[in-house]
């Protein structure tokens, strides 16, 4: 375990801990969710040394599923931002997703040329995305959600939101929203492949130290 991670890890438990109780006090439906968050975090933390997982790339990671966990407030329905909510959410991970995926590689020594490091991290990137999309219809299914499509349009990663299912949304396809999140997915991981590109051209030869 990478100690310099324990602040952001506080931190992260205590908000975390604090949206629990509001969304179990208010019934909003993201009690399980958030739960579920903060075990991910935990495994984050524990695997830290193996992922080479850095301060930076735990803190990136750790702030998305944060931001996701807001979502108790309802700002997947309503968004507080002058876009969907889940275009932040979508973007920030991926983005962070693809800097420790990166990170990992880079870590492992693979002999390959960059370019192709850089194809191999986005294109694993696209399909967690997609794996992510697949989870939330089934979950919808599974969960005996009357209205799939509000599900698909408001439900959060772990798609397990009573208050998401229980809304009404209208003007939009599900599947517009699907593709959406997959473009949203795309331009975070973009964003951190082309900033590494900027780190390695002007340093030479990138390295998170841990």
């Amino acid at each position: 375990m990478n100690k310099k991670l324990i602040i952001p890890y506080i931190i992260s438990i205590i908000i975390l801990v604090l949206l629990a109780y509001h969304s179990y006090i208010n019934k909003t439906g993201w009690f399980k969710e958030i739960i579920i968050t903060i075990f991910v975090i935990t495994l984050f933390l524990l695997t830290s040394k193996k992922t080479y997982i850095t301060p930076l790339i735990f803190s990136l990671l750790c702030t998305d599923l944060v931001l996701n966990a807001l979502g108790t407030f309802g700002f997947y329905y309503k968004s507080p931002l002058l876009f969907g909510y889940d275009r932040l959410t979508h973007f920030f991970g991926f983005f962070g997703f693809t800097l420790f995926s990166y990170n990992y590689l880079n870590h492992k020594k693979i002999n390959l040329p960059t370019i192709t490091v850089f194809i191999l991290v986005f294109l694993v990137s696209l399909g967690l995305g997609a794996l992510m999309e697949i989870s939330e219809y089934y979950s919808a299914i599974l969960s005996n959600v009357s209205d799939i499509n509000s599900a698909a349009l408001a439900g959060p990663t772990f798609g397990t939101s009573n208050y998401a299912y229980n809304t009404n949304i209208i003007g939009q396809d599900p599947w517009i929203n699907t593709m959406q999140d997959l473009i949203s997915n795309s331009l975070g991981s973009l964003t951190a492949i082309f900033m590494i590109f900027l780190y390695k051209t002007f340093k030479k030869n990138i390295s998170f130290k841990q």
